[in-house]
């Protein structure tokens, strides 16, 4: 989380990254799992088709969130109000999506990133091109969360690691 000037502290917001695996443990259980750890937010990473029958899934299994289904198999749900605000590639082997959220009051900038694993694909770039891109945030409260498929104390995320208090924990 990062907010200019300081650490954010909001009386509790929970969000939670989950990593689908394009649904192989099964979207049923997924829903499931959702309603019942109840966090509020909730970004769902390599989650298949995020087409219209996605997103009527994820809406009827999980009617207390807002849906948003983003392509690039990335699900975002949110009890509050969500909008998306930007998105884009990460040097070609990433992806992220931007939001602002609003949860129980609370403002804040949500950023959801799928980085491939492919070894033949160094994280260094886009990772450093996301530090890029996190940059202008530092105006309001920021929630990065994502699929990085890079160790949490690599030295490519230092850059990210500065700027944002509770980095990877």
């Amino acid at each position: 989380t990062r907010r200019a000037g300081g650490i954010w502290r909001p009386e509790r917001i929970i969000a939670e990254k989950w990593l689908t695996a394009r649904g192989v443990a099964g979207w049923d259980r997924g829903a499931g799992e959702v309603r019942s750890r109840s966090p509020d937010v909730v970004g769902l990473v390599e989650a298949g088709g995020t087409g219209p029958v996605r997103h009527r899934f994820w809406q009827e299994q999980c009617p207390a969130y807002s849906v948003s289904t983003l392509g690039s198999g990335m699900v975002l749900l949110v009890k509050g109000r969500v909008e998306q605000a930007g998105s884009g590639s990460l040097r070609g082997t990433g992806r992220f999506r931007r939001f602002d959220v609003s949860v129980r009051g609370h403002e804040f900038t949500l950023v959801l990133v799928d980085i491939e694993g492919s070894l033949r694909n160094p994280r260094q770039f886009p990772l450093k091109q996301l530090a890029a891109r996190l940059e202008p945030l530092d105006d309001r409260p920021v929630i990065l969360m994502g699929d990085f498929n890079t160790p949490s104390d690599s030295a490519w995320f230092e850059p990210i690691r500065e700027r944002f208090d509770n980095a990877f924990d």
